[in-house]
């Protein structure tokens, strides 16, 4: 039977390659290994792929840049040769010198500051707020595309795609990556940082908040919080949880069917566990709820609420757990038990 050729996307969507890449030392897998042996042309494809994920962690590869010093070699070859036939010799000798003195260390910046050390803390550029009650969709310069949920802010960076892709989220922040394998699209938090190239996510960090979490729709991510070396590859329908106080991330299961709810705005609730709801909710509509003043065992919810204000369902959650809700100063929503 014949194999189907390698494709790069097919290769940046396989967590085995992502692993395979991102391991020292290792072999190339059998998965692959028998039909490079039997397609040979393949090999291409395979190296770009891995390049790509290189990107991702922010080196060039040795070969790569081996390959611009001889291209940078050849060059100043070529002017010496062009110094006989045209000009003083001088003067010719003193450009290909020049020439390879600023390509060579071109070169040498490169291998000792493989990507810029942007971090949220210090990410310069103009942000995209919306308001308290409404969210908005902006499309950036790459064709990405973003919804800012409400009372959240994007932060773009001023050289966004360049070399990078770099944005800073405060609050909740939907992406859909334009793909573009040469440049990761980086989105940093308080809490996390997530690198892409292109795909589908959520990145939610609030202030104040418990958690923060990253909850990809599809496509791979790399998800790392700060001060933690080794970074998590989200797969389609995974979700990485970061408790803000202590950074221990957690992986967790997201179903096909309830991210599909999320990006049509579904809301159908069939004798749904109160806590459940909750959770839908905050992602659904950008917020963050407190319900750790409410004691005892919350009653299930039953309903179709799409399309309705966040504002008619609370108090729907309430007055059937026989709760009061209300917004602090920082606008977390707040459930609390009736006097």
């Amino acid at each position: 039977m014949k194999q189907p050729e390698l494709t790069i996307e097919e290769l940046l969507n396989d967590t085995e390659f992502i692993d395979y890449c991102l391991t020292e030392g290792t072999q190339v897998p059998d998965k692959w290994r028998q039909q490079l042996l039997d397609h040979p042309q393949e090999q291409k494809t395979f190296e770009k792929a891995k390049t790509c994920i290189w990107l991702l962690e922010g080196k060039m590869p040795e070969e790569l840049i081996e390959a611009k010093q001889l291209n940078f070699i050849a060059l100043f070859r070529k002017v010496q040769q062009e110094k006989a036939k045209k000009g003083p010799p001088y003067l010719w000798i003193g450009i290909a010198a020049s020439l390879f003195l600023v390509f060579s260390t071109a070169i040498i910046l490169f291998k000792t500051r493989t990507r810029p050390q942007s971090t949220y803390e210090n990410l310069a550029g103009r942000s995209v707020e919306a308001g308290k009650g409404s969210q908005k969709s902006i499309t950036l310069a790459d064709g990405t595309e973003a919804i800012i949920y409400p009372g959240a802010k994007l932060l773009i960076s001023d050289d966004y795609n360049d070399d990078f892709r770099e944005v800073a989220v405060y609050g909740q922040v939907y992406f859909k990556i334009f793909p573009q394998k040469d440049k990761p699209f980086i989105a940093y938090s308080k809490h996390t940082t997530t690198t892409a190239l292109g795909t589908a996510f959520y990145v939610r960090d609030f202030k104040n908040a418990l958690q923060s979490a990253v909850i990809l729709v599809n496509g791979n991510v790399k998800v790392q919080p700060p001060g933690i070396q080794q970074a998590e590859i989200l797969e389609p329908g995974t979700m990485m949880l970061v408790n803000n106080k202590t950074s221990a991330a957690e992986k967790r299961t997201v179903s096909k069917q309830e991210l599909n709810e999320l990006l049509e705005q579904k809301l159908y609730f069939n004798d749904s566990n109160t806590i459940n709801v909750i959770d839908k909710l905050e992602i659904c509509y950008g917020a963050e709820i407190d319900i750790s003043r409410c004691h005892g065992e919350l009653k299930k919810i039953t309903g179709d609420y799409s399309g309705q204000p966040l504002s008619n369902i609370l108090s729907s959650i309430a007055y059937i757990n026989h709760l009061s809700w209300r917004i602090d100063e920082e606008q977390h929503i707040i459930f609390e038990p009736l006097p």
